[in-house]
């Protein structure tokens, strides 16, 4: 399987993956999109959707974004492990706890966001 470290993450591809072509195969019905769109993160690999190309470099900035959002759950997976696991996927707490470490990855992107529009506003 091929494997790339992209932004300081470990990025594999889901077409590769026997264990995301099972979890496309049953959320399909629900989740046509799994394979193809979605990014998806397992311990510390993220998994690519087929629309990202892992041999084509000049490209991997049009992913830096939702890279960096994954290098976030993969730090919390490594400072928390099995908690940080049950509480983003079990019910009830996942609801809470999954807004909590969605946030967290999201902040960067946001403050990121804010900055450039602060400058544009400035010229």
């Amino acid at each position: 399987m091929k494997e790339k470290l992209i932004y300081g993450v470990r990025v594999r591809l889901k077409s590769e993956s026997k264990l995301m072509k099972f979890i496309g195969w049953i959320s399909k019905p629900f989740n046509s999109y799994f394979m193809s769109s979605f990014y998806t993160t397992v311990g510390t690999i993220v998994y690519a959707p087929s629309k990202f190309n892992i041999d084509k470099e000049e490209d991997f900035h049009w992913h830096q974004d939702i890279l960096e959002h994954e290098k976030i759950h993969i730090d919390d997976y490594k400072k928390w492990g099995i908690l940080f696991l049950l509480s983003y996927w079990l019910p009830p707490i996942c609801n809470y706890m999954r807004f909590y470490w969605e946030r967290k990855a999201y902040l960067p992107e946001l403050q990121k966001l804010s900055d450039e529009m602060k400058d544009q506003a400035l010229y």
